[in-house]
């Protein structure tokens, strides 16, 4: 009975073993599930049926909240929704219209952050009303501003700035991350780099966005190779995010939640061009959904834009066009009109 018992549990330990064994190295990578649901990772997700037609969904950008107050970019203009879908207005729209390069939320003075083409710093409140203007701290080798976010009290900004000059001639590009105050001056600078994934090293990723975790800034840039990115997370795993570790001068190529590491094809504009990756790091499980994410909330299909609409990657957001007669929306005689869907991810 005694060795009845030992071969049949060596049996399974084989067994168990090797499946664990093959689902760890297949071709080097564990196994992601290939197809995946919103509810998968999402513990809610709200519709929010924007009243206008004149928006086109696929330009939407930028999308961010705070509280009842939604605001988003499109076509390079900024525009003011309440949570009810109503339009409050163009944020510069007076006169010569604002031209935005990008946005940023200071939810602790009411008061939005606007980077024109200008390269001028607006301050707006929610209401529109221009409160002052600051011309960005130039310095003479920065080439363009990327991204900019407001946290912890200072305005935190992307910038490519040309190098010194290399052995072969060439002049190089580098991507710093600059921290200023509310005067627009310097407070903080950092040289960032393209985060160790133990692949070859890229010298340069386009527009880094800025997003904080575990109290830190860091920054990111999707864009991996779907064939790549569960190995880039396992080693990232195991080494520059080892114990929660966040190092501030290096571009993830992945958004840093409080549960999930996500990534996804920016701005795919059809299902079969994007992916979602997703690790979850409770279950210890991931999802490769190539094509995106089946909505089982609302039916809209697959969703393959989910965008941060916080720096802490709580909340995501996708849009979809209405065409047709909406669960969610049965009065509505229209077509045309942008829906945003608000993705409060699982904690």
């Amino acid at each position: 009975m005694k060795r009845t018992f030992t071969l049949l549990f060596l049996t399974l330990m084989l067994t168990y073993g090797w499946q664990g064994y093959r689902l760890a190295t297949d071709d080097g990578r564990m196994a992601c599930a290939p197809e995946g649901r919103l509810s998968d990772i999402a513990e809610t997700v709200k519709a929010i049926r924007l009243d206008t037609n004149t928006l086109r969904p696929e330009q939407i950008r930028n999308v961010q909240c705070d509280r009842k107050h939604i605001f988003l970019t499109n076509a390079g203009r900024l525009y003011h929704f309440m949570t009810s879908g109503r339009c409050v207005g163009e944020i510069g729209g007076g006169g010569q219209p604002l031209e935005v390069v990008d946005y940023a939320v200071d939810p602790t003075h009411q008061q939005l952050i606007v980077l024109g083409r200008d390269g001028v710093i607006h301050y707006y409140t929610y209401d529109g009303v221009c409160t002052g203007k600051s011309r960005l701290p130039h310095e003479e080798n920065w080439l363009a501003v990327g991204d900019i976010a407001y946290y912890d009290g200072g305005l935190w900004l992307t910038v490519d700035r040309t190098g010194p000059q290399n052995l072969s001639g060439g002049t190089p590009v580098e991507q710093w991350l600059y921290r200023l105050d509310r005067e627009c001056q310097i407070t903080e600078r950092r040289q960032l780099h393209a985060a160790d994934t133990g692949r070859v090293a890229v010298d340069y990723l386009p527009r880094p966005q800025i997003g904080v975790a575990h109290g830190r800034v860091y920054t990111y840039a999707p864009g991996t190779p779907s064939n790549y990115i569960l190995e880039t997370t396992l080693y990232l795993l195991q080494n520059q995010l080892a114990g929660n570790a966040i190092d501030a001068t290096t571009i993830l190529p992945l958004q840093v939640g409080p549960r999930f590491l996500f990534t996804t094809t920016p701005y795919a504009q059809t299902a079969e061009e994007g992916y979602i990756f997703c690790f979850d790091g409770w279950k210890k499980r991931a999802i490769l959904a190539q094509g995106g994410l089946d909505d089982d909330f609302y039916g809209t299909g697959k969703v393959t834009n989910l965008q941060p609409a916080d720096l802490h990657n709580r909340v995501y957001c996708y849009v979809k066009q209405q065409t047709g007669p909406h669960n969610t929306f049965p009065q509505s005689e229209t077509d045309g009109n942008p829906v945003l869907y608000f993705v409060t991810m699982k904690a």
